[in-house]
């Protein structure tokens, strides 16, 4: 199924560890995640796995609760 590119950033990655739109585009044009430009939007097919998982993995950036 293909969802708008900001809602599969949304929904697939935590908050702060989510990457930029730039960064998704660029892991489209490079064929690590599959979609399909309907005019000048981008939408990612979420129900498919990526053909290189190593190339996109989630951000494990550390939160500091404390501060």
């Amino acid at each position: 199924m293909l969802i708008p590119v900001r809602q599969w950033i949304r929904t697939t990655f935590p908050q702060g560890g989510r990457p930029t739109l730039r960064k998704v585009q660029e892991w489209f044009a490079a064929g690590h995640v599959a979609g399909r430009y309907f005019g000048d939007d981008l939408y990612i097919d979420d129900s498919a796995s990526t053909p290189h998982p190593a190339a996109v993995q989630r951000s494990r950036a550390r939160i500091d609760v404390l501060a």
